[in-house]
């Protein structure tokens, strides 16, 4: 039973459910219209039985429906709390997302602008060197250059002190040049003597002098300067604003003209023909192996003097597939440095150097008879003796070779 107020008053139902749920499958009867709401009394206690059901839609009871709609609105609230918290959750990540591409943007545009100015700069020097002719070979070079009496091929710094005396004195060289960091180019060297030197300030002064009032005379060596003869399209030049078209242009304007160069200034007048101990490939004629190394051998040949004679000779030379570098070059030419001068019956000889282009041969006196040890071996294993007087003559001549070095500041080895 239940019950609500209608125009003030207090209606009864009944319901036919609670018929339904009783056992024994009985149903009350259908149910009728209540009474007026003047015949109803006022309390429903008093009169029970006489209360009929009124014709009204029937509606579930109050109690329910607050418990639906607060589940409903519990629901809502904690799906709006998600949807607000994803939404905060949202804008957080596209607020990141902006301040990171802000942040970003900078350094990315920074880094294409650099990507786009170096393909521009690499497309305009390829159409600035497409446009110019080649730069000419070094071996076709090589062969103009043999043909100055004054190419001294692959001559170090070293030998330049007792070949350039004089202001006016020059020569011509080959030598490698750094470019860049790891970038190494063979170029051709104009090495002279300014015929004045400019010092930069009183230092530089105070220091030429002490090596005057040490070395006298021989001064002239430390003003030795090595001018690079560039090569740019077949043009050469050892001044920007002077180009040439060959090193023989450039040799005759500079005889008759002067030039700049580090700290002074320079005019070709005396050139420096090759040395006595200078020689070309074109003298030597290689002959077969006698020995070989890791790195080098020993050949056979005849060499042309200067006076037009031939003589004999052992060939000292890299192998063909090695490529000198610089430091090697002058190693080699330290050690012919070294002996170049030395003049004894019990000391090889060394003719000189043939070092107009690779490899480089080392010329000396060829010893026909072969080394001590092998002279040894083959008596004994021919049954003959070595007699003890020829032996104390080959101590003999090994001590005076090897004294003769001591005074000359050198240790066999």
């Amino acid at each position: 039973m239940g019950s609500r107020e209608i125009g003030g008053s207090k209606e009864l139902f009944a319901r036919s459910l609670y018929a339904q749920s009783e056992p024994g499958g009985k149903k009350d009867p259908a149910p009728k219209s209540l009474p007026n709401s003047n015949s109803i009394s006022r309390n429903p206690a008093s009169s029970p039985a006489t209360a009929t059901p009124s014709k009204e839609p029937l509606f579930p009871p109050k109690a329910e429906r607050t418990e639906k709609d607060d589940k409903k609105e519990k629901e809502e609230k904690t799906m709006s709390t998600d949807r607000g918290r994803e939404k905060d959750k949202q804008q957080e990540t596209t607020q990141q997302a902006t301040e990171n591409s802000l942040n970003m943007k900078a350094p990315d545009d920074k880094k294409k602008k650099k990507k786009r100015r170096a393909r521009m700069g690499q497309s305009i020097a390829e159409e600035k060197t497409s446009n110019l002719p080649e730069r000419e070979d070094f071996h076709v070079l090589e062969k103009k250059l043999r043909e100055f009496n004054f190419y001294h091929g692959f001559l170090p710094r070293e030998d330049l002190q007792s070949t350039l005396q004089n202001p006016g004195d020059y020569l011509l060289r080959v030598s490698e040049v750094v470019e860049g960091e790891t970038k190494v180019q063979r170029e051709v060297i104009l090495s002279l003597i300014p015929v004045i030197v400019e010092g930069k300030d009183e230092e530089d002064k105070k220091k030429v002098g002490k090596k005057i009032r040490l070395l006298g005379s021989k001064i002239e060596k430390f003003q030795c300067r090595n001018v690079v003869i560039k090569r740019v399209s077949n043009m050469v030049f050892c001044e920007t604003t002077r180009p040439f078209d060959s090193i023989t242009d450039l040799i005759a304007y500079y005889t008759k003209n002067t030039g700049a160069c580090s700290q002074g200034t320079f005019q070709l007048k005396n050139p420096i023909l090759q040395q006595p101990w200078e020689f070309m490939h074109s003298d030597v004629t290689v002959g077969k192996v006698l020995g070989e190394g890791a790195f080098g051998k020993v050949c056979a040949g005849t060499l042309k003097l200067k006076d037009g004679s031939t003589v004999d000779v052992a060939i000292k030379m890299t192998k063909v597939s090695a490529f000198l570098s610089k430091m090697k070059i002058k190693e080699m030419m330290n050690e012919a440095r070294f002996i170049r001068n030395f003049n004894h019956k019990n000391v090889v000889r060394l003719y000189g150097v043939a070092h107009d282009e690779q490899p480089l041969y080392i010329l000396l006196e060829l010893v026909k008879g072969g080394s001590l040890q092998d002279h040894m071996k083959k008596a004994k294993e021919k049954g003959q003796t070595v007699s003890i007087a020829e032996r104390i003559k080959f101590c003999c001549g090994a001590g005076r070779g090897i004294d003769y070095l001591h005074q000359n500041h050198c240790i066999h080895r």
